[in-house]
């Protein structure tokens, strides 16, 4: 009986695939597991990005409570994101017009607590 496993070709063969089979679900769990970390830290950036973006919004409500003054550089953005507001709000007003409306589809992002 060892002479006909030594030359079963057949055996051989699924052998090898057997091997085959356990590298490539290897492969395939370590892909898994790579994608699940970057989808992981792509969501942890969205968190952050929001949680910046809520910083800056409730600065620049102090700001322009007057309970808080900003530095130079910290101010120029500040009036950009004032004018940013403006044009959102002046866009807005033109599409409410353009269809008819007497509010902005939406709602309105002007109001700046979206989501809050």
């Amino acid at each position: 009986m060892t002479d006909e496993k030594k030359s079963d070709p057949f055996g051989s063969l699924l052998n090898a695939a057997l091997g085959q089979i356990d590298e490539i679900r290897d492969v395939i769990v370590r892909g898994s597991q790579a994608g699940k970390a970057k989808i992981d830290a792509e969501l942890l950036k969205r968190q952050r990005d929001r949680a910046l973006a809520e910083l800056g919004a409730a600065l620049l409500h102090e700001v322009q409570r007057g309970a808080l003054a900003l530095p130079g550089a910290l101010d120029e953005a500040a009036k950009r994101v004032r004018e940013l507001e403006a044009q959102i709000a002046q866009a807005e007003d033109e599409a409410a017009r353009a269809f008819g409306d007497k509010k902005p589809p939406g709602g309105g992002a002007a109001g700046g607590d979206e989501g809050s």
